[in-house]
């Protein structure tokens, strides 16, 4: 199926863009994605297509477009494709922090965490752990060292340089409101 195999190249230059900062152009690899597969008439690789949406939304810092799109295909993949589910957790947690709730965020990302680790996904793991790490920094400073430590060892085993961070918010926004959450 030709038009399975552009789509594929399409979502997977959509990933690589957004993680390079280049949204307009992972936006529109990712749609073009999206019409490839639907064309194929490839159901399961349209969920892959709205995981990588999402994450392109919340690596802009559009976590309420991301969580719209991340939770319906959160529910999806635990049935369809469970592999997608950390990426999805992720999503959630960054997106949740974005809105200001850095506890249900860091609740998100622990979930992440567990599940990439319950599916041995060490690329998921790594960069779960690198925003679990970044995020416990701005709620209250004590990050799991297991954790970080973890984080370094991937990032090191894998020769990763850098790896695409969502914005989030400064600690003091993030410290007021859980104060105000609570």
């Amino acid at each position: 199926h030709a038009p399975s195999f552009v789509a594929f190249g399409a979502s997977q230059l959509g990933r690589l863009h957004a993680r390079a900062g280049r949204y307009a152009e992972a936006e529109e690899s990712l749609r073009e994605a999206r019409h490839g597969y639907a064309q194929a008439g490839e159901e399961a690789e349209l969920l892959e297509v709205d995981a990588r949406q999402a994450e392109c939304l919340v690596l802009q810092g559009r976590g309420a477009e991301a969580l719209d799109v991340a939770r319906p295909a959160l529910e999806r993949a635990v049935v369809q494709a469970p592999a997608l589910v950390p990426l999805l957790e992720r999503v959630e947690g960054l997106a949740r922090a974005q809105a200001g709730d850095a506890a249900g965020g860091a609740e998100a990302l622990e979930r992440s965490l567990a599940s990439a680790r319950l599916r041995s996904a060490e690329h998921e793991v790594v960069f779960t752990a690198h925003e679990l790490v970044r995020l416990q920094e701005r709620l209250d400073g004590a990050v799991d060292g297991a954790v970080a430590r973890q984080e370094q060892v991937l990032l090191e085993r894998f020769g990763i340089i850098r790896i695409a961070e969502a914005p989030l918010p400064a600690a003091g926004r993030a410290a007021a409101r859980r104060a105000v959450l609570t």
